[in-house]
């Protein structure tokens, strides 16, 4: 079968430098996204009263959420779609909720939100974060595993409990 002329063919070493540049430019627009959501996300702490001592924690646990999504997302590029749906779900409300963040801020800053549900968001943020971030690392090890070599295959079963198998 001949392959397509307009399309352009890779060696493996071109494919891979390709894809290391694509991840740093994720990295960079990432690492931009970061920095200027960080004093937005910190002042967002404050105004749910955390401490100023405690409040830089926010900002960088929200972006690593964020980075170890996308990271979830590589590793599980080639599940099931239900397992990547997931991860893109995850990634678009981290985004939007950050985004959401911003514009509150400069439109009306956080003195508009009500004090309650600004302080209970804030306290129970750290606590989900981690729920979410122990959840995508578990599941991460299925993806990861190394399949076994041919040599290490289980031994064929002669007996199952009391019963023996026969060939």
């Amino acid at each position: 079968m001949a392959s397509d002329p307009a399309r352009p063919s890779y060696t493996r070493a071109q494919r891979r430098l390709l894809t290391a540049l694509a991840g740093l430019v994720v990295a960079a627009l990432a690492g931009g996204a970061f920095a200027l959501t960080y004093d937005i996300v910190r002042e967002l702490a404050v105004a749910g009263r955390v401490s100023r001592r405690w409040a830089p924690l926010y900002p960088a646990m929200a972006d690593t959420l964020t980075a170890m999504t996308i990271l979830s997302l590589v590793v599980t590029r080639n599940s099931r779609w239900w397992t990547r749906l997931l991860r893109w779900t995850l990634l678009i409300v981290l985004v939007a909720g950050g985004a959401a963040i911003s514009v509150q801020h400069s439109v009306r800053g956080f003195a508009d939100l009500p004090d309650d549900a600004l302080r209970a968001g804030v306290a129970v943020a750290p606590h989900i974060m981690l729920v979410i971030a122990v959840w995508l690392w578990l599941t991460m090890f299925k993806q990861i595993r190394v399949a076994r070599p041919a040599a290490e295959a289980a031994p064929l079963e002669t007996q199952r409990g009391h019963v023996k198998v026969l060939e």
